[in-house]
């Protein structure tokens, strides 16, 4: 009766042919990229990888075709990113240089932490112009209204602001910085206004978030979700309505004319939100240490787990991971990914080239220098 040794050596026996049949499988692989190169033919075919996955299962047993289709799986990927390889390369562009004397766009109005964010980056000194609205700051900076763009992206509280990645997408901008701001949140009114006037609360959905349990100590208030914290204060003050209050910073305080009823009524002492500079061209610093991407995968079983590997295997450490549903296509999303690390442009570049058979679209959103903590 055969022993533990006998089973090992028939496995290395196995292996000794496996081993030289994947070598030689690799290298037809690559002999059919270069012949349909040579005659105008598309390499990479849509479908093929269907009908080899198929005919690979139909040679094994029922209980063997699910790890068959796997293991062709992996074999497929590495003989399509061989053929990649043997693709003419578009020429690298290599990064913009930052614009001096930039005109900087920012959402809210002044006071807005937005402004602080965009003077933190730029300096004070800097031109800056408000827009009313994530949507705008964005459509601003494509249409060269603005330079730059500096928008919110994720509060270390209330996390992640959604739209911000949306108006990314959707106008094809880069991040090329970001910038961490402490957010200190105030109860703000009109000069003479006491606590027990008040009736109404405007503020960004996410102070009022923030604010949780110092507003549930005032359950008589309306709590009003609006446009901007900034943007609240300057309506208390126009409104001129001291039954009226606004959730924002010291800074929206003073530029309104307001008075602080309550000061830090946030719950995380240390909330701060992280601000992203957006722009429509990549910047290539040569300092970057922060890289973000937005990718959807193939709906099948596994497909996300295949992307997340590939990252892996290629040494990118991931930091963040988001999904967003795909509009008009019901449980379907597109995953936005930061990774941290020694990262430059042209290397990050030619790896996600390899990784990008394993998705449907792969987008380099921004290689950019991390921000300092708030």
């Amino acid at each position: 009766m055969p022993d533990l040794t006998d089973y090992r050596a028939q496995i290395d026996e196995i292996d000794a042919q496996i081993a030289p049949l994947f070598a030689r499988r690799m290298q037809v692989s690559e002999a059919v990229a270069r012949y349909k190169l040579e005659h105008g033919m598309e390499v990479l075919q849509a479908g093929r990888e269907q009908v080899v996955l198929d005919r690979a299962e139909a040679c094994v047993p029922e209980e063997n075709r699910r790890d068959v289709r796997a293991l062709y799986r992996e074999i497929l990927h590495l003989s399509k990113a061989a053929q990649r390889r043997l693709l003419p390369s578009a020429p690298e562009s290599a990064g913009a240089e930052w614009i001096q004397d930039p005109l900087v766009g920012y959402f809210g109005v002044e006071g807005a932490f937005s402004e602080q964010a965009a003077m933190q980056f730029f300096g004070p000194p800097a031109r800056r112009v408000c827009f009313p609205s994530l949507e705008e700051v964005a459509c601003a900076v494509r249409e060269k209204r603005a330079d730059y763009g500096v928008v919110p992206i994720e509060n270390s509280s209330t996390g992640t602001i959604s739209e911000c990645y949306d108006c990314i997408s959707r106008e094809r901008l880069f991040i090329v910085g970001e910038q961490n701001v402490r957010i200190r949140q105030h109860l703000l009114a009109l000069p003479g206004a006491k606590l027990s006037d008040i009736r109404r609360v405007y503020s960004h959905a996410q102070g009022i978030a923030q604010c949780g349990e110092f507003l549930h100590a005032h359950p008589d208030w309306q709590l009003i979700p609006y446009k901007n914290t900034a943007i609240s204060a300057n309506k208390v003050f126009q409104d001129g309505d001291p039954s009226q209050a606004a959730i924002a910073s010291s800074r929206a305080a003073e530029r309104y004319g307001l008075n602080i009823l309550a000061a830090d009524i946030h719950e995380d002492k240390k909330n701060h939100t992280r601000f992203v500079i957006v722009s429509r061209e990549m910047v290539d610093d040569p300092r970057a240490e922060k890289a973000s991407v937005v990718f959807n995968t193939r709906n099948q079983p596994g497909a996300l787990a295949r992307v997340l590997n590939r990252f892996s295997e290629y040494d990118l450490n991931m930091t963040r991971l988001e999904s967003r549903p795909i509009p008009q296509r019901p449980w379907e999303y597109v995953f936005y990914a930061d990774f941290e690390g020694e990262l430059q442009l042209g290397k990050l570049r030619r790896t996600l080239r390899e990784i990008e058979p394993d998705t449907q679209a792969l987008r380099l959103l921004g290689l950019y220098r991390k921000g300092e903590e708030a």
